[in-house]
C-alpha cells in the first residue's frame, strides 16, 4: 500500500487562496472496482475463498458481494484476509459453492495529512476520498492563522526587515488509515508520504492571486516586480510628519538598496542609496520627511549592485503638502500589505447606545420615584465618519480597498487604534462644488 502526492501547491503561494494537496492510495483504486467470482470454495478455515481470473484486491480491502445465488450470504461487506493472484480470501463464512461479483468500497479507508508549520504540527486532517478516487487536502485556514502582522516605524524612514511571521515553511504527511478487524483505526505500513518539505505560504491576498502570479510579487524572482500596493504610482500626498509604508515580499534574503531621489521643481535629484540587509519575509518600507514640502520623491528598491543596479520593484512617486488637520488609517489592502491614506476633510461623531432592560412589578404602594424598568445593561459607541476630496479615479479606487478590508486601524500619534468600517461602500457626494469621498466607522476597542 502506498500514497503518491500527485499535485500540490507551488513552492511559493499566496495563503490568501486555497492550498490544496491531491492524493492517491494504491488501496483505494476506482479504475477496477468490481471482478466477478468464478467459484467459492472453503479456504481451510471455514471462510470463503473466492476465485477471480484477474484482480488487484489487496488485504484490508472492504468488499460488497452482489448477484450471488442460491449463497446469499455472500451478498454483504467483507474485508479480504488474504489473497492470491488468482483469489482472495474474506472474513464471510463459508456455504456452498456460487458465483456473483464482489465490489472494492473500502468504506473504511481514510487519508491522514499531518501539517507542520516551520517544524511544529499545528493541524491533523482526515479525508474520505471523492468520487475519482483523491483524497484532497486544503491547508489555506490553517496557514492563516499562523502569520502576524509585520510593522514598521510611523515617525522615521527606512527598510523594515522582513519578519518571519509572513512567511511560512511548511509541510504535509500524507498517511492511509482503515479500521482494522477490531474496529481500531490503524495506520498503513506505507512508513507515509511527505511533501515536499521546501513550500512557502505567504501572507499574500486571496482577491489579487487569482489574476497575477505570485513571482510578480517576489523581489529575487524577476525583473519586473511589485510593492505589495494597490495605491496608484502617482498622485499620493504626504504631508509634514506623515509616512507612507511600502510593503514588500523578498523571498531570499539578503543586501538590497532602497533608493530614492527629490524633484525641485524642474529635474529629478541624484540618487540617494541606502543599503538594507533584509531577511526572507514581508519588508516594509517606511517614507517619511524625506524631501521638502511643495516638491515631489520617486521611491524603489534595487539589487544590490551599487554602480549598476536592477530594479526589483515599481517606481513610485509622492506629492509632498502641507500639514492639515486628518483622520489616517491604516488598512490591510487586496496584495496583503498594508496602507496609510488620509482622510482630510470634515469629520463627525454621533453618540449611539442600546440599552438592556427588564419591567419589574411595583407594588400598588410604590413611589413616584420607583423605576418600572431597570436597566441591566448599556452598550455605547460612536459612530464617525471621515471624508476627503476626490482627485482620480485611480485614488478612489485604492480607498475603496478600506471598505472590504479585514484589518483597519486609525493611526493616534504612533498607536494604532482598531475600528471597523461600518461603510457597505464608498460614498460619493458634492458640497460647495467640490466632489467628496466619505466613509463611515466606529472604534471597536471600547
Amino acid at each position: 500500500m502506498a500514497t503518491t502526492v500527485v499535485t500540490e501547491p507551488d513552492a511559493y503561494s499566496g495563503a490568501r487562496k486555497p492550498l490544496r494537496f491531491v492524493c492517491t492510495n494504491d488501496i483505494y483504486d476506482v479504475s477496477t472496482n468490481s471482478e466477478a467470482v468464478s467459484a467459492v470454495a472453503n479456504n481451510g478455515s471455514g471462510k470463503c475463498r473466492y476465485s477471480i481470473a484477474t484482480h488487484n484486491f489487496k488485504v484490508g480491502d472492504v468488499l460488497t458481494g452482489s448477484t450471488f445465488t442460491p449463497a446469499t450470504t455472500y451478498n454483504v461487506r467483507q474485508t479480504v484476509t488474504a489473497t492470491n493472484a488468482v483469489y482472495v480470501d474474506t472474513d464471510v463464512d463459508f456455504d456452498v459453492n456460487d458465483t456473483g461479483t464482489l465490489t472494492r468500497i473500502n468504506d473504511n479507508f481514510q487519508m491522514k495529512g499531518v501539517l507542520t508549520v516551520s517544524g511544529s504540527v499545528i493541524a491533523t486532517l482526515y479525508v474520505k476520498p471523492d468520487s475519482s478516487g483523491n483524497f484532497v487536502f486544503d491547508v489555506q485556514k490553517y496557514l492563516r492563522s499562523q502569520f502576524t502582522r509585520n510593522s514598521a516605524s510611523f515617525s522615521a524612514q527606512g527598510i523594515t526587515t522582513p519578519n518571519t511571521g509572513t512567511i511560512k515553511t511548511y509541510s504535509v504527511e500524507f498517511t492511509g488509515q482503515h479500521d482494522d478487524v477490531n474496529g481500531l483505526l490503524t495506520n498503513d505500513n506505507d512508513g507515509g508520504q511527505a511533501s515536499t518539505l521546501t513550500l512557502k505560504a505567504i501572507d499574500f491576498d486571496y482577491g489579487y492571486l487569482e489574476d497575477h502570479d505570485t513571482d510578480d510579487y517576489l523581489l529575487a524572482a524577476g525583473l519586473t516586480t511589485h510593492f505589495l500596493t494597490n495605491a496608484p504610482l502617482t498622485g499620493i500626498d504626504l504631508r509634514d510628519d506623515e509616512a507612507f509604508h511600502l510593503s514588500f515580499i523578498e523571498n531570499v534574503g539578503g543586501f538590497v538598496y532602497f533608493r530614492y531621489q527629490t524633484w525641485n521643481g524642474t529635474a529629478w535629484s541624484v540618487t540617494t542609496s541606502i543599503g538594507y540587509t533584509v531577511n526572507a519575509g514581508h519588508g516594509i518600507i517606511s517614507v517619511y520627511n524625506l524631501f521638502a514640502e511643495n516638491s515631489k520623491i520617486k521611491c524603489w528598491i534595487t539589487d544590490f549592485d551599487l554602480l549598476s543596479p536592477v530594479a526589483w520593484s515599481d517606481e513610485i512617486i509622492f506629492n509632498r503638502t502641507n500639514k492639515c488637520t486628518s483622520e489616517r488609517f491604516y488598512f490591510k489592502n487586496l496584495r496583503g500589505g498594508y496602507d496609510l491614506i488620509s482622510f482630510t476633510g470634515e469629520s463627525d461623531k454621533t453618540l449611539i447606545s442600546n440599552k438592556e432592560s427588564f419591567q419589574k412589578g411595583l407594588d400598588y404602594n410604590y413611589t413616584i420615584g420607583d423605576r418600572g424598568d431597570v436597566v441591566t445593561g448599556v452598550e455605547e459607541y460612536e459612530q464617525r465618519t471621515a471624508t476627503m476630496e476626490y482627485k482620480s479615479n485611480a485614488i478612489t479606487e485604492w480607498v475603496s480597498e478600506i471598505i472590504t478590508s479585514e484589518d483597519v486601524y486609525i493611526l493616534s500619534g504612533t498607536n494604532l487604534i482598531p475600528v471597523l468600517i461600518t461603510s457597505t461602500g464608498a460614498d460619493f457626494y458634492n458640497s460647495l462644488n467640490m466632489s467628496l469621498i466619505q466613509i463611515k466607522y466606529r472604534i471597536i476597542n471600547r
